[in-house]
């Protein structure tokens, strides 16, 4: 591992170590976390690089599990990477995560929903994995006679479903 004395990289400003960190960690698309996942290559060229840069992939980024292939631990049900996935990246990972979205099924209430992230959310604390407050999103969509709604990620079904409520009818559905 390289240190201060050897690394060009630590011997820059701060402000452009994170635009280089940022040009390097963000990903535009969502990150499809597998049972393989692997920790960026940059995160573990030394300690002061991995504490600067580990800040900006975690909160910057978006991350994805498909839930439906689950995983037990004791009595709880899990996405089957993400409970792994959240010990790999240790509390300082987990504390600064923004965006973490199930990818299981898409709930049509917001009670639906909301059941959902409190249920994910529990078993992930029980787990000893807990993530920040409004961290995790599950898929909501609206159908019903009236209108179908595009699908949407959401953290806070009240907030999010009453939006979804007040869009227009799509056309080409047909009206009660």
């Amino acid at each position: 591992m390289a240190d201060a004395h050897t690394s060009p990289l630590l011997n820059l400003p701060p402000e452009l170590r994170n635009a280089i960190y940022c040009y390097v960690l963000i990903n535009p698309d969502k990150i499809s976390v597998a049972e393989q996942w692997c920790t960026p290559a940059l995160l573990e060229t030394g300690r002061q690089v991995r504490a600067e840069a580990l800040k900006i992939y975690f909160a910057e980024n978006v991350f994805c599990f498909n839930g439906i292939c689950s995983c037990v631990w004791g009595d709880r049900d899990v996405p089957s990477a993400l409970l792994p996935w959240l010990r790999a990246i240790s509390t300082s990972g987990r504390n600064v995560l923004k965006t973490v979205y199930i990818d299981d099924i898409f709930y049509r209430t917001r009670d639906e929903a909301n059941t959902a992230l409190v249920y994910y959310t529990r078993n992930l604390a029980e787990a000893g994995c807990s993530v920040v407050e409004g961290a995790l999103f599950v898929e909501g969509r609206l159908v019903d006679n009236e209108r179908s709604v595009e699908p949407f990620w959401t953290n806070d079904p009240s907030r999010d479903f009453a939006r979804a409520e007040k869009q227009p009818v799509a056309s080409g559905l047909t009206e009660s």
